[in-house]
């Protein structure tokens, strides 16, 4: 047992008593093959059969990083949910492995269509980066509104599996090359990622979008986060 699964193991003991049914190692973050940027108000088309349910390649990071140093579009989740696992061994699979890695390969171009993306040229291609802000099934496979925004948030402060390792992660990912980030994280966690991603880099090309599960990635439609209400005095 590593270090990550027995935190993770350790906070989540005090919201369960038996966490056995729990896939409790971390999945890890993975290269799942290549995007194109077709240029302004077109977006990233992601490159690859668009008959298969699943991506044909899987590479765990940081291993793959040695292989490429080209620009790398990175997709930032906020954790994995049950089809990141193995049913029966619970093993991790890796992000995005359901319904939300489809609408990534089908949907991507409707996604980010309205990007102001700068400083690449049309046909640009970009290793395609899937990353967890938590690595850990924060939803303990459990319908998300459960438990998952209470366990990420207490993996969130945690000094070993949270914030911290994903500012440590996201910057090892951006060295030495350029890089496209998407916070698509859901909305109950989607601001304090934005603040730890806002905090650690200083790039122009930095996004907030909408879940890919969520209806708004594949409608074709730009998605706004909604202002924030003034407080009344």
């Amino acid at each position: 047992m590593n270090d990550h699964e027995e935190e993770f193991k350790r906070i989540i003991s005090t919201i369960i008593y038996d966490y056995k049914t729990v896939a409790t190692l971390p999945c890890p973050d993975q290269y799942v093959g290549t995007a194109i940027y077709q240029g302004p108000e077109q977006g990233f088309k992601y490159e690859g059969q668009q008959n298969e349910n699943h991506f044909m390649q899987r590479l765990d990071l940081p291993e793959h990083l040695d292989q490429s140093t080209g620009p790398r579009l990175i997709i930032v989740l906020e954790s994995p949910h049950k089809d990141e696992f193995n049913k029966l061994t619970k093993a991790p699979i890796g992000p995005a492995n359901g319904v939300t890695g489809e609408n990534i390969r089908y949907f991507l171009a409707y996604a980010t269509k309205n990007l102001n993306v700068q400083d690449f040229p049309a046909q640009q291609s970009f290793d395609l980066i899937l990353m967890n802000a938590i690595q850990h099934q924060c939803s303990l496979g459990k319908p998300p509104q459960k438990y998952r925004t209470e366990v990420f948030m207490k993996c969130w402060d945690n000094p070993v599996i949270g914030k911290r390792y994903f500012v440590k992660r996201l910057r090892d990912y951006m060295k030495d090359t350029k890089t496209v980030v998407i916070n698509s994280c859901t909305a109950s966690v989607r601001d304090p990622v934005d603040e730890a991603i806002s905090d650690a880099i200083k790039a122009s090309n930095y996004f907030r979008l909408c879940h890919p599960s969520s209806p708004w990635w594949s409608s074709g439609k730009s998605w706004l986060p909604k202002k924030r209400k003034k407080s009344s005095m």
